[in-house]
């Protein structure tokens, strides 16, 4: 599992999932995860944490506010990776937990 990898869960279908947690603490059981939701018209985002990220030709929105741990058993095979939108996805986080 490696940070930033793109995964589906079981009985969420709508939805798919980036690995926020870093390779170093791989010893839990768990990762925590955050959805990324197909950009629709009747979304209305926080721009500065809701940032648009590209996966497989689609354009998401990052939605760290509802990040969550899930089991690392119930991730299964990585779907691809989004490390080349990094800087996007860390500046979203600190404005989420810093404010900056």
């Amino acid at each position: 599992m490696a940070q930033f990898d793109v995964y589906t869960l079981p009985d969420i279908h709508d939805m798919i999932f980036v690995d926020l947690q870093s390779g170093t603490v791989d010893e839990f059981n768990t990762r925590l995860v955050a959805p990324l939701v197909i950009l629709e018209a009747g979304i209305k985002p926080f721009r500065k944490v809701n940032r648009e990220l590209v996966f497989d030709t689609k354009t998401y929105l990052f939605m760290p506010q509802l990040m969550s741990a899930v089991r690392t058993r119930d991730l299964g095979e990585a779907l691809g990776n989004i490390g080349d939108q990094r800087d996007r996805i860390v500046s979203a986080l600190d404005v989420l937990f810093v404010g900056i």
